[in-house]
């Protein structure tokens, strides 16, 4: 074999060694296997080097990786793909005091070491914020209409709720009924009275007087209007 010839096989095994290497790099990885690998025991460090974190996109509204905690134990969430979600409880080691509700981000360090098996879910990660979604003007609006309705309160009269609301459509009683806002008909809430007079119900031209008293009222909710 001439020099000619050894060069070209040298080039062409080169060229197939970058192109395994790069096939390797671009496999995909097997989340749910390499998960498995953490096992309880195990420090944050040591997890994080199996597990690594997913660099939030552009304009996303996660970290890295958000923690949660109580008294006993605290848990990271890792997006490590777009499409796998592990989380890892951890305990508090290293950790030179105790832990509260109030201190409990002083726990969090290198040193906590993981109590439970990890759980991996197989979900997408959430979509980018997208700033043009969002409106400002409707934003205020119904930011003014659920002030309005918060501001019913139990212990004021059916006069101030017909202020803000107005009856939804079907059936409905004097002690108990449905209201629909009235700048906003799919805005609704659930209201409850104590009557003036009880003997008002004997007579349905009576039976919602204005000076009952408001005794329950839900917190707002949505639904299409009652069609009667």
């Amino acid at each position: 074999m001439n020099r000619f010839m050894v060069m070209a096989v040298a080039v062409v095994m080169l060229a197939a060694g970058g192109t395994a290497r790069a096939a390797e790099r671009e496999a995909p990885i097997d989340w749910p296997a390499r998960a498995a690998t953490v096992k309880v025991g195990m420090t944050r460090a040591e997890v994080e080097k199996i597990l690594p974190k997913l660099k939030p996109p552009q304009g996303s509204n996660l970290s890295d990786s958000s923690v949660t905690a109580t008294a006993t134990w605290n848990a990271a969430v890792y997006w490590v793909s777009k499409d796998w979600r592990v989380t890892v409880k951890y305990d508090y080691s290293g950790v030179p005091k105790p832990v509260t509700a109030s201190n409990w981000q002083e726990g969090v360090g290198a040193e906590n070491k993981v109590i439970a098996p990890v759980k991996i879910l197989r979900i997408p990660l959430p979509p980018v914020d997208d700033p043009k979604l969002y409106d400002p003007v409707l934003s205020k609006q119904i930011d003014a209409i659920l002030r309005e309705c918060y501001a019913i309160k139990p212990g004021m009269t059916r006069a101030d709720l017909l202020k803000v609301f107005k009856e939804d459509g079907g059936l409905t009683t004097p002690v108990s009924s449905r209201y629909i806002n009235r700048r906003c008909h799919i805005i609704k809430v659930d209201v409850e009275f104590s009557l003036t007079d009880p003997n008002q119900m004997k007579d349905t031209l009576d039976w919602e007087r204005s000076t009952d008293i408001i005794t329950n009222i839900s917190k707002p909710f949505l639904e299409w209007p009652h069609a009667d």
